[in-house]
Protein backbone atom coordinates (compact mmCIF):
# COMPACT_ATOMS: atom_id res chain seq x y z
CA UNK A 1 0.00 0.00 0.00
CA UNK A 2 3.03 2.22 0.39
CA UNK A 3 2.88 3.08 -3.48
CA UNK A 4 -0.18 3.55 -3.78
CA UNK A 5 0.03 6.41 -1.15
CA UNK A 6 2.58 7.58 -2.71
CA UNK A 7 1.14 7.94 -5.98
CA UNK A 8 -2.20 9.53 -4.25
CA UNK A 9 -0.20 12.29 -2.61
CA UNK A 10 1.99 12.55 -5.92
CA UNK A 11 -1.35 13.38 -8.15
CA UNK A 12 -3.85 15.26 -5.30
CA UNK A 13 -2.14 17.99 -3.64
CA UNK A 14 -5.00 18.70 -0.92
CA UNK A 15 -5.14 16.52 2.65
CA UNK A 16 -8.87 15.92 2.05
CA UNK A 17 -8.45 14.88 -1.87
CA UNK A 18 -5.91 12.40 -0.58
CA UNK A 19 -7.84 11.07 2.38
CA UNK A 20 -11.07 10.71 0.34
CA UNK A 21 -8.95 9.16 -2.62
CA UNK A 22 -7.01 6.49 0.00
CA UNK A 23 -10.53 5.70 1.67
CA UNK A 24 -12.01 4.68 -2.11
CA UNK A 25 -9.24 2.61 -2.42
CA UNK A 26 -9.36 0.94 0.50
CA UNK A 27 -12.76 0.27 0.61
CA UNK A 28 -12.05 -1.75 -3.27
CA UNK A 29 -9.37 -3.73 -1.80
CA UNK A 30 -11.22 -4.78 1.26
CA UNK A 31 -14.86 -5.57 -0.33
CA UNK A 32 -13.11 -7.44 -3.58
CA UNK A 33 -14.24 -10.85 -1.90
CA UNK A 34 -17.83 -9.47 -1.74
CA UNK A 35 -18.16 -9.74 -5.52
CA UNK A 36 -18.84 -13.57 -5.27
CA UNK A 37 -21.84 -12.53 -2.76
CA UNK A 38 -23.49 -10.35 -5.64
CA UNK A 39 -23.69 -13.62 -7.39
CA UNK A 40 -25.61 -15.77 -4.37
CA UNK A 41 -29.05 -17.15 -5.17
CA UNK A 42 -29.80 -14.90 -0.93
CA UNK A 43 -28.69 -12.09 -2.72
CA UNK A 44 -31.27 -9.14 -4.19
CA UNK A 45 -30.20 -7.61 -7.78
CA UNK A 46 -31.01 -4.43 -9.03
CA UNK A 47 -29.98 -3.21 -12.31
CA UNK A 48 -30.00 0.64 -12.87
CA UNK A 49 -29.72 1.95 -16.54
CA UNK A 50 -28.02 5.38 -17.06
CA UNK A 51 -29.41 5.99 -20.66
CA UNK A 52 -29.76 10.29 -21.74
CA UNK A 53 -29.59 11.18 -18.02
CA UNK A 54 -27.48 14.46 -17.67
CA UNK A 55 -28.05 14.61 -14.07
CA UNK A 56 -25.95 11.74 -12.97
CA UNK A 57 -22.21 11.87 -12.76
CA UNK A 58 -21.78 8.22 -12.96
CA UNK A 59 -19.68 7.09 -15.80
CA UNK A 60 -20.88 3.38 -16.85
CA UNK A 61 -23.98 2.48 -19.14
CA UNK A 62 -25.30 0.38 -16.28
CA UNK A 63 -25.09 0.12 -12.85
CA UNK A 64 -25.73 -3.67 -10.48
CA UNK A 65 -26.23 -2.83 -6.90
CA UNK A 66 -26.27 -5.70 -4.57
CA UNK A 67 -26.83 -4.39 -0.32
CA UNK A 68 -25.70 -7.28 1.73
CA UNK A 69 -26.00 -5.37 5.61
CA UNK A 70 -24.07 -2.68 6.23
CA UNK A 71 -22.55 -3.10 2.68
CA UNK A 72 -23.16 -1.89 -0.81
CA UNK A 73 -21.16 -3.06 -3.70
CA UNK A 74 -21.88 -1.23 -7.31
CA UNK A 75 -20.69 -2.58 -10.34
CA UNK A 76 -20.42 -0.23 -13.08
CA UNK A 77 -20.82 -1.70 -16.61
CA UNK A 78 -19.92 -0.16 -20.42
CA UNK A 79 -21.04 -1.47 -23.73
CA UNK A 80 -18.56 -2.51 -25.67
CA UNK A 81 -17.45 -1.53 -29.33
CA UNK A 82 -16.72 -5.46 -30.48
CA UNK A 83 -20.09 -6.30 -30.41
CA UNK A 84 -23.95 -6.12 -29.90
CA UNK A 85 -25.06 -7.37 -26.03
CA UNK A 86 -21.58 -7.49 -24.88
CA UNK A 87 -20.53 -5.57 -21.89
CA UNK A 88 -17.52 -4.69 -19.63
CA UNK A 89 -16.91 -3.98 -15.69
CA UNK A 90 -15.23 -0.80 -16.00
CA UNK A 91 -15.48 0.01 -12.12
CA UNK A 92 -16.47 -1.26 -8.89
CA UNK A 93 -17.05 0.80 -5.55
CA UNK A 94 -18.24 0.43 -2.20
CA UNK A 95 -20.63 2.78 0.06
CA UNK A 96 -22.01 2.05 3.30
CA UNK A 97 -25.30 2.25 4.86
CA UNK A 98 -24.57 5.07 7.19
CA UNK A 99 -22.73 7.18 4.70
CA UNK A 100 -24.12 10.02 4.07
CA UNK A 101 -24.43 9.81 0.15
CA UNK A 102 -24.62 5.87 -0.09
CA UNK A 103 -27.08 6.33 -2.83
CA UNK A 104 -24.97 8.79 -5.04
CA UNK A 105 -24.35 6.34 -7.74
CA UNK A 106 -27.48 5.72 -8.49
CA UNK A 107 -29.36 9.06 -7.00
CA UNK A 108 -30.53 10.05 -10.30
CA UNK A 109 -31.49 7.19 -12.25
CA UNK A 110 -34.73 6.40 -12.39
CA UNK A 111 -34.77 2.98 -14.64
CA UNK A 112 -34.48 0.27 -11.86
CA UNK A 113 -35.02 -3.21 -12.57
CA UNK A 114 -35.10 -6.10 -10.25
CA UNK A 115 -32.27 -8.78 -11.45
CA UNK A 116 -33.76 -12.71 -11.43
CA UNK A 117 -31.24 -14.25 -13.56
CA UNK A 118 -28.11 -13.60 -15.17
CA UNK A 119 -26.65 -16.10 -17.72
CA UNK A 120 -22.98 -16.32 -19.24
CA UNK A 121 -22.29 -16.72 -22.89
CA UNK A 122 -19.28 -18.15 -24.29
CA UNK A 123 -19.37 -16.23 -27.88
CA UNK A 124 -17.03 -18.39 -29.35
CA UNK A 125 -18.28 -21.98 -27.81
CA UNK A 126 -21.99 -20.44 -27.35
CA UNK A 127 -22.05 -22.26 -24.39
CA UNK A 128 -24.39 -20.89 -21.91
CA UNK A 129 -24.55 -21.30 -17.79
CA UNK A 130 -26.49 -19.54 -15.43
CA UNK A 131 -24.35 -17.26 -12.69
CA UNK A 132 -26.92 -15.90 -10.47
CA UNK A 133 -30.59 -16.72 -10.29
CA UNK A 134 -32.54 -15.78 -7.12
CA UNK A 135 -34.14 -17.33 -4.18
CA UNK A 136 -37.45 -16.59 -5.97
CA UNK A 137 -36.50 -17.44 -9.35
CA UNK A 138 -35.34 -20.89 -8.10
CA UNK A 139 -38.46 -21.79 -6.29
CA UNK A 140 -40.57 -20.75 -9.70
CA UNK A 141 -38.30 -23.44 -11.46
CA UNK A 142 -38.42 -26.01 -9.55
CA UNK A 143 -42.23 -25.93 -9.11
CA UNK A 144 -42.05 -25.62 -12.69
CA UNK A 145 -40.09 -28.88 -13.02
CA UNK A 146 -42.18 -30.85 -10.81
CA UNK A 147 -45.18 -29.64 -12.03
CA UNK A 148 -43.93 -30.84 -15.38
CA UNK A 149 -42.54 -34.32 -14.17
CA UNK A 150 -46.35 -34.47 -12.83
CA UNK A 151 -48.12 -34.20 -15.81
CA UNK A 152 -45.92 -37.04 -17.30
CA UNK A 153 -46.42 -39.38 -14.56
CA UNK A 154 -42.62 -39.37 -13.50
CA UNK A 155 -42.43 -39.53 -9.37
CA UNK A 156 -40.40 -35.87 -8.49
CA UNK A 157 -38.35 -36.65 -5.73
CA UNK A 158 -35.84 -33.62 -4.11
CA UNK A 159 -32.71 -35.46 -5.71
CA UNK A 160 -34.24 -35.77 -9.65
CA UNK A 161 -35.67 -32.26 -9.05
CA UNK A 162 -32.35 -31.22 -8.04
CA UNK A 163 -30.16 -32.98 -10.82
CA UNK A 164 -32.29 -31.21 -13.10
CA UNK A 165 -32.25 -27.55 -11.67
CA UNK A 166 -28.78 -28.17 -12.08
CA UNK A 167 -28.83 -28.94 -15.57
CA UNK A 168 -30.81 -26.09 -16.26
CA UNK A 169 -28.41 -23.87 -14.30
CA UNK A 170 -25.35 -25.40 -15.98
CA UNK A 171 -26.36 -25.03 -19.20
CA UNK A 172 -28.27 -22.28 -19.41
CA UNK A 173 -32.00 -23.43 -20.60
CA UNK A 174 -34.89 -24.94 -18.97
CA UNK A 175 -34.92 -28.74 -20.35
CA UNK A 176 -38.14 -30.46 -21.04
CA UNK A 177 -39.14 -33.82 -20.71
CA UNK A 178 -38.07 -34.28 -24.13
CA UNK A 179 -35.00 -32.57 -24.03
CA UNK A 180 -34.18 -34.87 -20.70
CA UNK A 181 -34.80 -37.82 -22.45
CA UNK A 182 -32.07 -36.95 -25.40
CA UNK A 183 -28.92 -38.57 -24.02
CA UNK A 184 -27.20 -38.05 -26.82
CA UNK A 185 -27.84 -34.70 -27.45
CA UNK A 186 -27.20 -33.92 -23.31
CA UNK A 187 -23.88 -35.70 -23.47
CA UNK A 188 -23.08 -33.54 -26.55
CA UNK A 189 -23.30 -30.98 -24.05
CA UNK A 190 -20.38 -31.23 -22.11
CA UNK A 191 -17.57 -29.45 -21.98
CA UNK A 192 -15.66 -30.67 -18.95
CA UNK A 193 -15.53 -33.75 -16.80
CA UNK A 194 -17.33 -31.89 -14.41
CA UNK A 195 -20.26 -31.76 -17.20
CA UNK A 196 -20.02 -34.73 -17.91
CA UNK A 197 -20.51 -36.37 -14.05
CA UNK A 198 -23.57 -33.91 -13.45
CA UNK A 199 -24.87 -35.35 -17.04
CA UNK A 200 -23.86 -39.13 -15.80
CA UNK A 201 -25.63 -38.66 -12.56
CA UNK A 202 -28.78 -37.73 -13.86
CA UNK A 203 -28.74 -40.24 -16.46
CA UNK A 204 -28.50 -42.71 -14.11
CA UNK A 205 -31.44 -41.36 -11.87
CA UNK A 206 -33.69 -40.73 -14.60
CA UNK A 207 -33.13 -44.27 -16.58
CA UNK A 208 -34.26 -45.59 -12.64
CA UNK A 209 -37.54 -43.57 -12.95
CA UNK A 210 -38.59 -44.33 -16.45
CA UNK A 211 -37.82 -48.06 -15.52
CA UNK A 212 -40.42 -47.78 -12.52
CA UNK A 213 -37.78 -48.09 -9.56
Amino acid sequence: MESVEKLVRKYYKTEEKQRRMLEMIHRKLDNLGGLGEMFSSYSKLYLYEKEQNGDSEFQSDYLLVHENGKKILHLGFVKSERGKDIYHCNSFMTTYQNDRDRDSFYRNLPNRYEITKIVRENKDTKHKEVIYQSMEAEQREKSGIEKMLTAEGIHADKKLLNLIFQLNKKFGIYHTVDMLNDNEALLGKCADKREKNLVSDFLALWEKKEDGI
